[in-house]
């Protein structure tokens, strides 16, 4: 053995490395756009009101659930009076 992995293992390694940094970053968003709405004391219906967003859908999204567009992002975050770079301040990125 010449101590390389075989490209098919190095593959899914890079799959499950980049999950798992997408998983993370997706929570981080997720926990700070929910943060902001209750420090604001917004309820997700009327979140919903002000940006189209369904409750169920923006609940999902502070959960890390499932990942925003680029436009559920934009909306969220005016909505909740920051920028998007607010929402990926200082987000910790796991090694790997």
């Amino acid at each position: 053995m010449d101590g390389k992995m075989p490209s098919s293992i190095a593959s899914m390694h890079a799959a499950a490395v980049l999950r798992r940094l997408t998983q993370s970053i997706d929570s981080a968003i997720g926990s700070r756009l929910r943060q902001r709405r209750l420090e604001l004391g917004l309820d997700p219906t009327l979140l919903s009101l002000v940006t189209g967003i369904l409750p169920l859908r923006s609940m999902a999204i502070e959960a890390g659930e499932i990942r925003p567009t680029a436009s559920e992002l934009y909306d969220l975050a005016r909505a909740l009076g920051l920028r998007i770079s607010d929402l990926f301040r200082d987000v910790a990125v796991p090694s790997g």
